[in-house]
């Protein structure tokens, strides 16, 4: 069961940080974008 929580958690916060990050590249794409 701890197991099985532990996962769950690892999970959502490794689809945490890889939705950050790609929000995070995304809006520096964009600014590069806009002044540039």
């Amino acid at each position: 069961m701890e197991s099985e929580v532990l996962q769950n958690v690892i999970g959502f916060y490794c689809k945490g940080v890889r939705d950050l990050s790609g929000s995070y590249n995304g809006n520096i794409k964009g600014n590069w974008m806009v002044f540039h």
